[in-house]
């Protein structure tokens, strides 16, 4: 992610994605104070039937918060 938004009272943005694909949701780590955050992150994702791996990646940026719900940054779909 590129030049996300001060998120925070204090002005920073401590980004972390969700990735889910048919159902099944993985979490990448937190990206304290971070505007430009880089994940090599890997995830695995079951598919039972290859046949049947059509679907949509569905990405979403997040913003942690240590109180509260955590705010939504931004997202994408990947198909």
């Amino acid at each position: 992610a590129k030049h996300l938004p001060k998120m925070d009272t204090l002005g920073s943005c401590d980004p972390y994605c969700t990735l889910t694909f048919q159902n099944q949701t993985k979490t990448t780590s937190t990206k304290m104070r971070n505007y430009n955050p880089h994940w090599e992150e890997t995830f695995l994702f079951r598919i039972p039937d290859v046949r049947a791996a059509v679907g949509e990646l569905h990405i979403h940026v997040l913003d942690w918060d240590m109180v509260g719900a955590h705010d939504r940054v931004g997202s994408a779909i990947i198909s």
